[in-house]
């Protein structure tokens, strides 16, 4: 029982170590988005909401057909199996509203360093190939996971390109990384002994 808490406590822990870290890059991305150069959004003035409403569109829609690919994916392949089952491992068990949180800041604050500051210096490739490289894991799981990253970089970064907002890209990024771990959730819950 001790044995359970402890391991609870510890996934609350690594859950808010994850949201400061990913906080911290937004605030690092902004500090160096100092001459509001960098960092895209949409111009003030006649057609704002209209383009406002666009763009959060595009990004909930592309986010959601990644993650109808990704799941599909997940049922088809063996190593997408390992990996959600490998990621539950990391993340845990956690509550809808932890989803959500953790779904925000991993969004907000990697969109605002990768797109924002890494893509506006060094350009879409290599953001791209950063990206991926961020979401790596030892062995053929983690390269799985490092070449949907890059993928979803290069989507990401086109999206920001395309739509020149921010805001884009962290819908879709924020759709992918909610959806996907609540769906990992609920599966794990049903397949794990004593859930």
């Amino acid at each position: 029982m001790d044995v359970d808490r402890g391991m609870g406590e510890k996934k609350q822990f690594n859950a808010l170590a994850f949201g400061i870290v990913y906080f911290l890059m937004f605030a690092v991305a902004f500090a160096m988005n100092k001459d509001g150069k960098m960092i895209l959004y949409p111009e003030v003035g006649p057609g704002f909401f209209y383009t406002l409403l666009m763009d959060t569109l595009i990004g909930i829609g592309v986010g959601l057909v990644v993650v109808l690919l990704s799941q599909w994916l997940t049922v088809k392949s063996k190593a997408m199996q390992d990996l959600s089952a490998e990621l539950y491992a990391i993340v845990g068990e956690m509550h809808l509203q932890d989803v959500f949180f953790l779904a925000c800041f991993f969004s907000i604050g990697e969109e605002f360093l990768f797109r924002g500051i890494v893509q506006g210096h060094f350009g879409l490739l290599l953001a791209s190939i950063l990206f991926g490289v961020l979401h790596s894991a030892p062995g053929q799981k983690g390269r799985i996971w490092s070449l949907f990253a890059m993928i979803m970089g290069l989507v990401l970064g086109a999206e920001y390109l395309w739509r020149k907002n921010i805001f884009t890209p962290i819908w879709t990024h924020f759709i992918v990384n909610f959806f996907n771990v609540y769906l990992l959730q609920n599966k794990m819950k049903k397949t794990t002994p004593g859930s």
